[in-house]
């Protein structure tokens, strides 16, 4: 057993990614999302428990493509609160395991899938 070992997390909870009819993914998260708002003197919590990804398109890619130059995790988070239409403190927010399965998402939506078979 090596020092790391009593922090790994492999008994926590799991992201769970669900494919919908029209195309959108839902992500629901391992780890919940806490965000307050404000709105007209009033103040309340949201938990944000899932998120709905839409497909990406050519303006979402152009959007970042600047910033991912500069700062590519900034912009992989600007894309994630893109195409699930969450701000992106909800994004930054988010525990690393929520992080990396919304990327999968996301990278699933954009990737080129490799043919099948012999040729």
């Amino acid at each position: 057993m090596n020092a790391t070992d009593d922090f790994l997390d492999d008994d926590g909870p799991e992201p769970v990614t669900t494919r919908n009819p029209d195309g959108t993914v839902t992500l629901t998260l391992a780890y919940p999302v806490t965000v307050t708002l404000r709105a007209k003197g009033e103040e309340r919590e949201e938990v944000i428990a899932a998120l709905d990804f839409r497909r990406a398109t050519g303006a979402d890619l152009k959007a970042i493509g600047e910033q991912a130059r500069d700062n590519p995790i900034a912009a992989a988070n600007g894309l994630i609160a893109r195409l699930t239409g969450q701000p992106v403190v909800v994004v930054d927010r988010m525990d690393g395991i929520d992080i990396e399965a919304a990327s999968a998402i996301v990278q699933g939506f954009t990737a080129r899938r490799r043919p099948t078979g012999r040729r």
